[in-house]
């Protein structure tokens, strides 16, 4: 869980679920504090997208086609194997042709020391962030590959790789 929501919890708390003598008098500005923590924190933190989401560092984008974001709490690490999921969110302009998807949920497995890559899932979705209609995508028997040096693929390996 997030630090944000970690502290969003407790103020809740102080604001709605505490009833000790001294806080009826500090409560509207605790609630206020509360509400504004959620309202401008997701818009402060760079990092920060719909649950749980995180955005992958900008050297690794290609910012005109698509923004790619991985799921830190789906990180599970198994000696040298770690998953994650990636959520990559396409970039569609007007006068683009129409993509077949707009998003795309992607299990991946690396191999943190031979520094490989291959998939073992995807599910696209008809809107961004992965939402709307949703089906399997197709997979090529899950053929590991060569993670490449400043590639998003090397981002996700640090990130999954990274010593615990």
């Amino acid at each position: 869980m997030s630090f944000t929501i970690r502290v969003a919890r407790r103020l809740l708390v102080l604001c709605i679920g505490n009833e000790r003598a001294d806080l009826p008098r500090k409560r509207p500005a605790v609630c206020g504090l509360v509400f504004g923590l959620l309202i401008a924190l997701p818009m402060l933190s760079p990092t920060s997208v719909h649950a749980g989401w995180v955005t992958v560092e900008k050297r690794f984008q290609t910012p005109s086609t698509q923004t790619v974001y991985f799921d830190p709490e789906t990180i599970r690490r198994q000696n040298d194997l770690a998953t994650l999921w990636q959520l990559a969110d396409i970039k569609w302009s007007d006068g683009a042709p129409t993509p077949r998807y707009l998003s795309a949920k992607t299990h991946k497995q690396f191999d943190c020391l031979r520094l490989r890559v291959r998939v073992l899932a995807i599910v696209e979705f008809s809107r961004q962030m992965a939402t709307g209609k949703s089906w399997s995508g197709y997979i090529e028997n899950g053929n590991w590959q060569a993670v490449e040096a400043q590639s998003v693929n090397h981002a996700l390996w640090k990130a999954a790789c990274k010593k615990r």
